[in-house]
């Protein structure tokens, strides 16, 4: 859980919150499931969970997607539960790092986010790895109803795709996703 509660005026921009858990895990520990839970579900438009070693100094906003990334939550996705057999390394040492995105809707809360992982009994046959197709340096010119961003992610292993997550920001109208083989 949050440490501190968060308050979130009435009205106005909030910057995207960086918000540490301490876990204070002695060893590694494999997870199979992980739901995030804001208190203040509706001022609250995603969570991006990830992890980082633990440290008193401020969190680095850059490791949201990758390697250490343990998963998001939209409104439409509250969680994620991994196949029998497959898990996710959490290493010891390390802290929940919660990217909040805030949203004022005209009414003061306060919120303070939970994650609750579910621990794997044994190691996982198969190790999750998160990964992303992005592009993060797009313009809309202003009027256009039809701008196209694209965003690649190079595969370079068999490789089962278990989720795919649009997120447009209530910017896009429709998204397409499209698999090319080297051959």
């Amino acid at each position: 859980s949050m440490t501190e509660d968060y308050e979130i005026p009435a009205s106005g921009a909030i910057e995207y919150q960086y918000i540490r858990i301490p876990v204070n895990l002695p060893e590694d520990r494999w997870y199979t499931a992980v739901e995030i839970k804001p208190s203040a579900r509706a001022h609250v438009h995603h969570v991006i969970a990830y992890t980082e070693p633990h440290s008193d100094k401020p969190t680095r906003p850059g490791n949201t997607f990758g390697p250490t990334n343990i998963t998001g939550v939209s409104p439409n996705k509250p969680g994620l539960v991994f196949e029998p057999g497959v898990a996710k390394l959490l290493k010891a040492g390390h802290d929940i790092i919660l990217q909040m995105h805030y949203t004022t809707n005209g009414t003061e809360a306060v919120d303070r986010t939970q994650v609750g992982l579910v621990f794997a009994k044994e190691p996982p046959k198969q190790v999750h790895v998160t990964g992303l197709a992005v592009q993060f340096g797009f313009v809309i010119p202003a009027g256009d109803p039809n701008a196209e961003v694209k965003g690649v992610a190079n595969i370079m292993q068999d490789t089962v795709i278990t989720s795919l997550t649009p997120h447009m920001h209530v910017r896009g109208k429709d998204m397409t996703y499209a698999l090319e083989f080297p051959d």
